[in-house]
């Protein structure tokens, strides 16, 4: 009855304009006149996911920190989304707000922030704010950032990147995977991990290549050709002497390995700074290698290997003296800066004569005169009498073995057969010739 409602304040009695009445709510929705306040039902939510169940509320982080489930329409919130506010002044709420109710770390919250529009989300804020501000033009950023990391321990690990703007991460990379390996060769040359290049290294290689030693020689590769050989201990020295300076050095490109009786020698077109060889030799072999700054060999049962390398102070051309019978299993040969082309390899025991010029001839022609080794030279021409008729060389002649070429005019003579007669200390040599005049 309408007596019983009056008497609960909480109620009222209501007459419909169909004349229809009944007892409601006093703050009840259907009157027009009684709109209720939803705070008060908000209120009753006592967590953020109780009070985000329902549109109609939202919870609210004040500045003191204190939080509650509020009316969405409320008037005390009307900015609290920041929706017409910029990227820099939604962001730091933003993050608060998802840090303080959702208990995610900066960094996830920032990246949540930047990627949602929806319930405080920032990206459409963000995303004008980058249309507009001059700070984020292309230009500015250069197209392409570059950094570095330094005093990384051996292994691996994961870092990601992020670009920050004004307190906030315009952009945050994926996960990098940084992976750090100890530096092989930190000094090229140190075999011995002394941290420099000196002459223990070359003594190390060196016998490397000699077969006394199987230690790693992995940094001696200078040239990183995958071997180990005379061109790299030429590097190495020229490192550890790279203050001596010599202007007129003309490197070679072709050398001869000359072969004697009991030498080795080398005739070449310029500068020879290192030599390594491998011979094959009966049981009795014999060696001893001419004086250079590097000059070693070992010999293992009936093979030796030997290398020489000079200071760049003299070019190499005698390389040493041996007694027995030998083969030239391999020769490399080196300038300065590479490779020398050994083009071919003679052997020469004694002078030789030959006539390079016509034979017949008339009135003259030319001689070679060959010379294993430098003395001295007599070389004259008798007739079928053994009478000496000329004289052509008969002084100092220093080692040729493609020939010294002598000139033979014999027009104060008359025709017939001669017989050229060339001398050393230990030998002899001859070679007939006809005049045809």
């Amino acid at each position: 009855t309408a007596d019983t409602c009056s008497e609960h304040d909480e109620c009222e009695w209501h007459v419909e304009d169909d004349g229809t009445a009944g007892c409601e709510d006093a703050e009840g929705d259907d009157h027009d006149d009684h709109d209720h306040d939803d705070e008060e039902h908000c209120e009753d939510f006592m967590t953020a996911d109780t009070c985000s169940e329902h549109d109609e509320c939202e919870w609210h982080v004040e500045d003191d920190g204190t939080a509650g489930c509020e009316d969405a329409e409320g008037d005390d919130h009307d900015d609290e989304f920041c929706t017409n506010c910029s990227c820099d002044e939604c962001m730091p709420w933003c993050t608060t707000y998802v840090m303080n109710n959702y208990g995610y770390n900066e960094q996830d919250a920032i990246a949540w922030c930047e990627t949602n529009d929806g319930f405080g989300g920032c990206a459409n804020n963000c995303a004008s704010d980058d249309d507009h501000d001059d700070d984020h033009d292309d230009e500015d950023h250069g197209g392409h950032l570059t950094f570095e990391l330094s005093g990384l321990a051996v292994g691996s690990t994961t870092f990601t990147v992020s670009i920050m703007h004004q307190g906030h991460a315009d952009y945050t990379s994926m996960p990098i995977l940084v992976t750090v390996t100890e530096e092989t060769c930190p000094v090229p040359g140190d075999l011995n991990g002394s941290g420099v290049l000196n002459v223990a290294d070359v003594v190390y290689i060196v016998n490397y290549i000699l077969g006394a030693t199987e230690l790693d020689v992995a940094c001696g590769d200078m040239n990183n050709d995958g071997e180990i050989n005379v061109t790299d201990v030429v590097s190495m020295v020229n490192l550890i002497l790279a203050d001596r300076v010599y202007t007129d050095v003309v490197d070679a490109l072709e050398a001869k390995l000359i072969i004697t009786e009991d030498s080795l020698s080398l005739e070449s077109d310029g500068f020879i700074q290192g030599i390594q060889m491998t011979l094959s030799h009966n049981s009795d072999f014999e060696i001893n290698l001419s004086d250079t700054y590097i000059s070693e060999y070992k010999t293992h049962g009936n093979k030796t290997t030997l290398i020489l390398v000079s200071d760049k102070s003299h070019s190499i051309t005698n390389i040493a003296t041996f007694n027995g019978d030998i083969k030239v299993e391999s020769i490399h040969v080196v300038n300065q800066s590479g490779d020398v082309m050994v083009d071919q390899v003679i052997e020469i025991s004694s002078i030789n004569v030959n006539v390079v010029g016509p034979n017949p001839f008339n009135p003259s022609t030319q001689l070679s005169i060959a010379m294993p080794e430098a003395g001295f030279l007599s070389v004259n021409v008798y007739n079928l009498l053994g009478q000496k008729v000329a004289t052509l060389v008969d002084n100092y002649m220093e080692a040729n073995t493609s020939g010294h070429i002598v000139n033979f005019n014999a027009s104060h003579l008359a025709s017939g057969v001669y017989i050229v007669q060339a001398v050393t200390a230990d030998n002899i040599a001859t070679q007939k010739i006809m005049l045809m005049k």
